[in-house]
């Protein structure tokens, strides 16, 4: 693709968001050995989190593992000039300057690029109400309520609302919310500097734990009929809507692999076919912290009762 374009076009740069999943570093790493070839000059830029890869750090120089730890850090290196402001670049751009496709190419439709239409409904594109944001950390943590969260996720995801600007209004009205999204920024900055997670346990005694086996079971649990009431709504609403409330994917997610004794990657895979939010960095992260494999991880003897009650935790499941 790129051959083409510099074939079809003078080029004097190209601009790109950075990426920190482990596939996209690596397309831009040999993008830009292919333009340096050319004498292109690639420009890259921070845009989708706060501080990325090495700007937070350790008093040691090493990454952060604990997500306190970090959290407190990367607050105390927010200075006034930050202030969630868009990145100096974000005005660099000139419609005079950007290469013109040629009239009979036309421009790349979706479908062009592999895409095919799907009607689903998402919140609109804007910042949430400032009473959802002011009474964030009350209401979190319900499944039942429309508005407990802001359900932003996916325009944070595809970049249709401005992470800068939900941090602004969170520092401001509710810091339960502004500390869930410098997650964000963690996860991301782990799966930069530990891209091997994405696909096994960031600490290698954990890759060889004994799974179950037990398809029909999982089948169970991807369809919402372990018999489980929570789990199942939790997976039947992710499979209708692309949607899941971020309590019962905790809940789903520990069933799977803490009451099923499953792999985390069926979890993480399956997750990442339905969700319309997906993002590499979150999920991996949050489903090897519940499977107690990850750089940051719950205690592997920690279990998430999937129930209100304290009744038996044996699951339900079709034999």
């Amino acid at each position: 693709m790129f051959g083409q374009l510099l074939h079809d076009y003078d080029l004097a740069a190209v601009y790109t968001n950075e990426d920190y999943e482990p596939y996209a570093t690596e397309r831009d790493n040999a993008v830009a050995r292919l333009l340096e070839k050319h004498g292109v000059a690639f420009q890259q830029f921070k845009d989708q989190v706060i501080f990325a890869k090495e700007e937070v750090l350790t008093k040691n120089g090493k990454p952060h593992k604990v997500f306190g730890a970090y959290s407190k850090t990367w607050q105390a290196q927010l200075k006034p000039e930050h202030d969630f402001k868009p990145h100096p670049s974000a005005g660099l751009f000139k419609k005079e300057n950007l290469a013109r496709p040629r009239r009979d190419a036309g421009r790349p439709t979706l479908r062009n690029l592999g895409f095919e239409r799907h009607e689903q409904y998402t919140v609109p594109a804007s910042l949430p109400p400032a009473e959802v944001v002011r009474h964030y950390d009350k209401t979190r943590d319900t499944p039942a309520l429309d508005h407990g969260t802001t359900r932003l996720s996916v325009h944070l995801r595809f970049g249709t609302v401005s992470v800068r600007a939900l941090m602004q209004e969170a520092n401001h009205l509710n810091k339960k919310l502004l500390n869930e999204l410098i997650w964000r920024d963690f996860f991301m900055m782990l799966l930069w500097h530990f891209p091997h997670t994405a696909t096994q346990a960031y600490d290698p005694k954990m890759r060889h734990l004994p799974y179950r086996h037990a398809p029909v079971e999982y089948q169970a649990w991807c369809e919402g009929r372990t018999g489980v009431p929570l789990v199942d709504a939790g997976m039947r609403q992710l499979n209708q809507t692309g949607y899941l409330h971020n309590r019962a994917r905790i809940v789903a997610a520990g069933f799977l692999v803490k009451h099923l004794f499953m792999d985390w990657r069926l979890g993480e895979h399956y997750f990442s076919e339905k969700l319309l939010d997906y993002d590499m960095s979150n999920n991996v992260g949050n489903w090897q912290w519940m499977a107690g494999t990850g750089a940051i991880a719950a205690p592997w003897f920690r279990v998430y009762s999937p129930r209100a009650s304290r009744s038996s935790m044996t699951p339900t499941l079709p034999t």
